[in-house]
């Protein structure tokens, strides 16, 4: 049943944006002027990543995160992939574990539908997706500090979202999400979620 309500829930979804496509298209130029991308390459080190045993013989693991954004029309877009122990050492305690593990996050933004945005510092209302996929699932230990085997991670998340002009703080981003577990199949818990970011120079 939930599995029918959930297909029911897509199918209102995509008919019920699929008008706004030209209602928030901006057409002012190539590209629109709503239109960016951006994209980092970090190499990083976590030292001692909870939960882990009280007596773990290896301190951390290296890896390499690329993470993206932008936005296109209707679209918003946030994700990262990360790769883990990219030297593949004995000493790392990611050895033997799932190598990657990936967010992606797209928000269809439905400001076509409000004909009187902004309403004051809310700048744009989105239905907002995030998912989680890979990394080997929750490390979880027992009392014993014994590891508990589970799945990957393969999350999903569905609600609505938010940009808001904080002072200071610039474009802050607001959602709120319930949890879809592809996994068991099974609705668990609400979630709440916020960025942002703010121009500090141009060029």
């Amino acid at each position: 049943m939930k599995n029918y309500y959930l297909k029911l829930w897509w199918l209102i979804s995509v008919t019920s944006i699929a008008p706004l496509a030209l209602a928030t298209d901006y057409n002012d130029g190539i590209p629109p002027s709503n239109d960016f991308k951006w994209m980092n390459l970090n190499l990083m080190y976590a030292y001692k990543e909870l939960p882990r045993p009280k007596n773990a013989p290896n301190d951390g693991h290296d890896y390499l995160e690329l993470e993206f954004g932008g936005r296109s029309g209707i679209l918003d877009l946030y994700g990262y992939v990360d790769v883990f122990n990219l030297t593949n050492r004995d000493s790392s305690d990611k050895k033997g574990q799932p190598k990657m593990f990936m967010k992606f996050a797209p928000r269809l933004s439905l400001k076509g539908l409000f004909n009187n945005l902004p309403w004051g510092p809310v700048t744009d209302i989105y239905l907002a997706t995030l998912f989680n996929w890979g990394g080997g699932g929750a490390t979880n230990y027992d009392e014993s500090d014994v590891g508990v085997p589970s799945e990957d991670t393969n999350n999903s998340f569905w609600g609505v979202g938010s940009d808001i002009q904080v002072p200071w703080f610039g474009k802050m981003g607001l959602n709120l999400y319930g949890l879809y577990d592809l996994n068991k199949k099974d609705w668990n818990g609400l979630q709440v979620s916020t960025n942002w970011f703010t121009r500090l120079s141009s060029v």
